[in-house]
């Protein structure tokens, strides 16, 4: 199923979205810093059987606007939230990765009632909470190392061949390697692809830092069933996960929590799209199941 391209006006800026249509609950689907909505195609094509799956471009990425202010987790909260209340329909189910987690698990309290469920991989937020030197270096780094990042290709083929098998795509699928490309990108007039999401942009996004005091509060209000992941990656490695899993335990502590270990790294729904449509679907009969019940 093809996705259509649609806009809406939020938080002052115009975000475009995919949808794929489908039948049964809404699930908006958030992508990470330097991704874009279609790179979610596999899984929500997957799921168009039992949901009607929509993705949009968080700001700077895809086809969205540029921002003009500087990027906040606040910010990006307003965002989720509007996006989600423009979309005026039932309950949604809320699907997000690292960033975009992040940003959505921020502006749950800006919609209390817009949701029924939430499935949350490795959300950086929560990441920051910890306080993980390894992860501040690794934040650092990633800010460092996206301005260098190469934007521009002689073609999709090329971005494709150049980008397979290494960093954080080294376990990724050719299927979702290929939504990455193709929707990614946008064509030069001589023929060449360069990445919509300027390296600049990507790496403003690594200048939000969560403030605890007023983090922990915003968390505590969340009503809605949340199914959290993360990857055996981070869960095997003992010195970070040491310092990242009381930060977890508080969370199942103010949430309704069901906490999950999938296989791979923080890119794993681009790595097992098939596990993650699984435990979406468990998530909807969940929630169904509840309230039925």
């Amino acid at each position: 199923m093809l996705a259509q391209d649609r806009y809406v006006d939020v938080n002052g800026i115009q975000i475009h979205y995919l949808d794929w249509g489908g039948d049964g609950p809404i699930c908006v689907m958030f992508h990470g810093a330097g991704m874009c909505g279609g790179t979610w195609e596999p899984i929500a094509q997957r799921l168009a059987s039992r949901m009607h799956c929509v993705a949009p471009d968080l700001r700077s990425h895809g086809k969205s606007e540029a921002s003009t202010v500087r990027v906040s987790w606040n910010l990006l909260a307003d965002d989720v939230a509007g996006f989600v209340n423009a979309l005026d329909a039932e309950p949604v189910i809320i699907v997000a990765h690292s960033f975009g987690a992040g940003a959505a698990l921020l502006a749950s309290q800006l919609m209390p009632d817009r949701v029924a469920g939430g499935y949350f991989v490795e959300p950086t937020l929560l990441a920051q909470l910890a306080q993980v030197r390894e992860d501040l270096e690794r934040a650092k780094l990633a800010r460092q190392g996206v301005r260098n990042k190469r934007r521009e290709f002689r073609s999709h083929q090329e971005m494709f061949d150049a980008i397979k098998g290494r960093g954080g795509f080294r376990f990724v699928t050719d299927e979702s390697l290929w939504a990455y490309v193709n929707h990614g990108t946008q064509q030069r007039p001589d023929g060449s692809v360069e990445l919509r999401c300027s390296p600049e942009a990507e790496a403003a996004f690594f200048e939000a830092q969560a403030d605890p005091s007023s983090t922990w509060p915003s968390l505590a209000q969340i009503t809605y069933p949340i199914t959290l992941v993360y990857s055996e990656a981070r869960y095997n490695s003992t010195q970070a996960w040491k310092q990242h899993e009381p930060i977890v335990r508080r969370f199942e502590e103010l949430v309704q929590t069901r906490f999950l270990i999938t296989p791979g790294t923080h890119n794993t729904v681009m790595e097992h799209p098939d596990i993650h449509v699984r435990m979406i679907l468990e998530l909807v009969d969940q929630i169904a199941s509840e309230s039925s019940g």
